[in-house]
């Protein structure tokens, strides 16, 4: 398909300006949007362009993105009409492919920074764990709140989550449940008596 359309009069063709593939606004001359390149080296160099147009580097060795945000805080960028993390198309043009099944994990624990050096691919599971949230700090516990041991004879994995509970923590609680209901049965019956009488 040309960029050229026949005008109203019959005399000379006027040109659109728009790519012939996703039929969106170029540059005069161009045939084709970045987005839709067939030519790798090309698509590449101008990827890089983009990419190094929108960051600014900070004292600490983080290559802080200074384009859009998604709401987690990680930069993000349009490649090939799809929104993807800059800190990925970072990671795949300074370094190569995301090897399958792992993640990017940020060493500088920085959202915005998209430094291929601070980033490493790990396992879904090996990025929770580094993280802040309450996995890594549940993890972390060796004891419960009592002070018995997360460990041996006394680590009880219940659930289909395999939730860490303490053995001794749940027979005080039984022994203590035993307790209070013979209490009450036995102020039930001494009370039941005094009535009788």
């Amino acid at each position: 398909m040309s960029n050229q359309t026949a005008s109203t009069d019959g005399a000379m063709p006027m040109r659109t300006n728009k790519c012939d593939v996703c039929r969106r606004f170029i540059q005069p001359g161009s045939t084709r949007c970045l987005g839709c390149i067939d030519d790798p080296v090309r698509d590449r160099l101008a990827l890089m362009a983009r990419f190094l147009a929108k960051l600014s580097k900070d004292g600490g060795g983080c290559w802080l993105w200074t384009a859009a945000a998604n709401a987690a805080g990680y930069g993000v960028m349009r490649v090939r009409m799809r929104m993807l993390r800059a800190h990925r198309v970072s990671y795949e043009l300074h370094v190569g492919t995301i090897p399958d099944g792992l993640m990017l994990d940020h060493l500088c624990r920085n959202t915005l920074c998209v430094n291929p050096a601070h980033l490493e691919p790990v396992t879904q599971r090996e990025n929770v764990m580094r993280g802040r949230g309450i996995c890594p700090l549940n993890a972390a516990k060796t004891h419960c709140p009592y002070g018995h041991p997360y460990s041996g004879r006394n680590l009880l994995l219940a659930g289909t989550r395999k939730v860490r509970k303490c053995r001794q923590c749940i027979a005080d609680r039984s022994q203590e449940k035993n307790r209070r209901r013979s209490l009450v049965l036995t102020s039930r019956a001494a009370l039941a008596e005094r009535t009788a009488r």
